[in-house]
């Protein structure tokens, strides 16, 4: 299920599906935000409704969308009042297109680009989430699928005039008071201009931060499981693929003080821990090293 705005990156993305000759495996959303005491806005929201079930029909897809009332999902609260908050309205958008593809039992596509991306992460870090908020979006998770995260914005700008495709620009995109289309059209462009390729570089950047960081967790994860008190946990170093392992070793002799050490000792150390012996010792990079059947402990022989 493709979740279609009627804004460019949606209608690009949907014009590549059909290129693809998948659209007929394909059904459209679309949510109306409700009621706005803005007219210009109220216009947008109804003509981007109308552009979207046209785009459905000329392609003979199933459309999804909700009254022009701004109610929920059937056993949802009821919407009383106009949403204005970027954060009401996603959760809004959002509650309408899980009920749609949890009702279908469909994944999910969402046309989410690198630069919606790079303005999330620079939002949260703003408001002082740290490394925590770098993690933003995903390529595919919960049932979501994004497959343009690593596609700036001008890039589907001339993919779109190339290809002669029309969408609809929401007004609420313009007003910079608030700070994601401050940066979009501020900041960003200031920092491109001052440093060609500076936007790019930016975005790179806190994707590898990003990266190293779930890196990092799932290694505490694993220290957790694999290092305790009394040592390395057998069992576990046991069950680990051959890498996995090294890891775990590598971090046990940091935490043990012993840093001078080759990859060419730590394949060997493993060899010596495969053995099927349920209890011995031995000696090796300066330790005694004993075995049992739960634990692997060293001990320095100085």
């Amino acid at each position: 299920m493709l979740a279609v705005s009627g804004g460019l990156d949606s209608i690009v993305l949907l014009e590549v599906l059909s290129r693809l000759k998948i659209v007929s495996s394909l059904a459209l959303a679309h949510v109306h935000h409700g009621p706005s005491d803005d007219i210009f806005l109220r216009d947008f929201r109804n003509r981007a409704q109308d552009f979207v079930l046209q785009q459905a029909e000329g392609l003979g897809l199933r459309v999804f969308t909700n009254p022009q009332n701004g109610s929920l999902p059937l056993g949802a609260r009821p919407q009383s009042t106009e949403l204005k908050s970027e954060a009401d309205l996603r959760e809004f958008r959002y509650q309408w297109l899980r009920y749609w593809a949890a009702q279908e039992g469909r994944i999910l596509v969402l046309a989410q680009h690198r630069d919606d991306l790079l303005e999330t992460r620079l939002t949260r870090l703003v408001r002082g989430t740290g490394l925590t908020g770098l993690p933003a979006m995903q390529a595919f998770k919960d049932n979501l699928f994004r497959p343009l995260l690593g596609v700036s914005r001008s890039d589907l700008e001339v993919y779109g005039g190339t290809r002669g495709l029309n969408w609809i620009e929401d007004p609420s995109n313009q007003d910079r008071s608030r700070l994601r289309n401050w940066m979009r059209h501020e900041w960003l462009p200031q920092l491109e201009e001052y440093r060609p390729g500076g936007v790019d570089v930016l975005a790179r950047s806190l994707e590898q931060l990003s990266q190293e960081l779930d890196v990092a967790q799932r290694l505490d994860w694993l220290y957790g499981l694999a290092l305790g008190e009394k040592g390395v946990r057998r069992w576990v170093l046991a069950t680990l693929p051959k890498e996995a392992r090294a890891i775990v070793l590598v971090e046990y002799f940091r935490r043990r003080g012993l840093a001078s050490f080759t990859s060419a000792q730590i394949r060997e150390l493993l060899k010596i821990l495969d053995s099927k012996q349920k209890n011995f010792s031995f000696s090796f990079l300066a330790c005694q090293w004993k075995v049992d059947p739960d634990w692997i402990n060293a001990r320095s022989s100085e």
